[in-house]
């Protein structure tokens, strides 16, 4: 017996008070078998043909649509307040993401100017201080100036991976080159960034699919065991895009690790949200000692919340 059909004999005698004159109290059986069903994890179409196969099994005196029609459209109520609560959430999801890009932006403005500026100063002083110092100890200050240089640069480049303006002003493949090339450089580990898009993403996709990506280079060095390679793919869709980001490494129970929680799982539930916020989709697959592949699509048009 199908799930379905442990909920035709409820349903048949709720309709059949209904029917019968009940009225209201009925109704309020029929909102009670929906969302039993959503909660069985049921759909709309399984609602309609079970609500097609009790009222063909009436007998010959069929009730009319008008008679019927009440109660099958009580009953799909609890669908949907559900679909209408997952906009609603999205929504405000995808609000929360634009004030944290908003804060990324200033954080990564600060580091680039403020910091940025008391480097330059630093080594201004230093240079000062070198004029008035005999030769000997030249060496010792151009080795602290060379760190002052390194970390000026280190940075540069953290504030634009934080907000790249290549990003807002080249698009995604060169954002992501730009990413590949900073992990690249701190890590030793190869990121290669393949494939090309002909057509400009909306922002928010860019966004999102930059950000992914960042948290996947992050979760591939600090939980890769020894990948030696990263993939970045983009591929473009009929209706939107995709990007594919693949490693070599040990790999990881999914299942094991979202149910865990902690802060890996998190950012894995993250990249799942961010893609969602946009009307995308993301998938992790992973095994241990096969690597992880994480599959990010995102449509050419995204929903934007109402004001």
């Amino acid at each position: 017996m199908s799930v379905t059909d442990s909920f035709v004999a409820e349903y048949r005698e709720a309709l059949d008070r209904y029917l019968g004159g009940t009225g209201e109290a009925a109704l309020s059986s029929a909102y009670e078998i929906g969302r039993s069903m959503l909660a069985a994890g049921l759909g709309i179409l399984d609602l309609v043909s079970l609500h097609e196969q009790v009222v063909a099994s009436i007998g010959p005196v069929r009730p009319t649509e008008d008679m019927t029609g009440s109660f099958l459209m009580e009953s799909l109520s609890p669908f949907e307040i559900s679909y209408r609560s997952v906009d609603e959430a999205n929504a405000a999801l995808r609000r929360l993401n634009e004030l944290l890009e908003a804060e990324v932006g200033r954080v990564a403005h600060a580091l680039h100017d403020q910091a940025g500026s008391i480097l330059a100063t630093a080594t201004l002083e230093l240079d000062m201080a070198a004029k008035e110092l005999l030769p000997a100890g030249h060496q010792r200050l151009a080795s602290v100036r060379r760190l002052l240089d390194e970390t000026g640069e280190q940075l540069r480049h953290l504030s634009h991976e934080l907000r790249p303006t290549i990003l807002d002003d080249l698009g995604l493949h060169p954002a992501l080159e730009f990413l590949a090339q900073g992990f690249e450089q701190r890590s030793g580990l190869e990121v290669i960034v393949c494939g090309q898009l002909r057509q400009r993403l909306p922002v928010a996709a860019e966004i999102a699919i930059y950000r992914i990506a960042h948290e996947a280079l992050n979760n591939a060095i600090r939980h890769g065991g020894g990948a030696l390679v990263i993939t970045i793919s983009l591929e473009e869709l009929a209706a939107g895009a995709r990007c594919v980001i693949a490693d070599n490494g040990t790999g990881f129970d999914v299942e094991s690790v979202l149910e865990g929680g902690g802060s890996r799982g998190l950012g894995l539930l993250g990249m799942c949200e961010r893609a969602n916020a946009v009307g995308g989709s993301c998938s992790i697959s992973s095994q241990p000692g096969q690597g992880t592949q994480i599959d990010v699509i995102v449509p050419l048009h995204c929903a934007v919340p109402a004001e």
